[in-house]
């Protein structure tokens, strides 16, 4: 029987290790916005060096790099806060079971509820 709860002792190494990797996901997310807004500001310079209207279209140039970076950060935040959300908080204390939901009565005028 020490052998077995051994084993599954082992479980809670695998749990830290799924909170690393969770944590290097979002230093990922940050690291890569980073690295878009230096493009950013890199492809910006570039194009705004050139002579007469570099200017505006380095201005352009770095003003869509910055909305795609502010989008990509927008949707990241949203994906990785569901995820931890459902996957990782539902299978933590979410238990499966209870009573089916009853209403008291149905009052429909054109649909048949069963």
């Amino acid at each position: 029987m020490k052998v077995l709860s051994g084993i599954l002792s082992l479980y809670g190494v695998i749990s830290y290790l799924g909170d690393v990797l969770s944590y290097s996901r979002l230093f990922a997310l940050g690291l890569s916005s980073s690295i878009i807004a230096i493009l950013a500001r890199t492809l910006g310079v570039l194009f705004g060096s050139s002579p007469y209207i570099g200017w505006l279209i380095g201005l352009l140039v770095a003003l869509l790099f910055n909305v795609f970076n502010l989008v990509m950060s927008s949707l990241g935040a949203f994906v990785h806060s569901a995820r931890l959300q459902y996957v990782e908080f539902f299978t933590k204390f979410y238990e499966n079971g209870g009573k089916e939901f009853q209403p008291f009565s149905y009052r429909t005028k054109y649909v048949k509820v069963q």
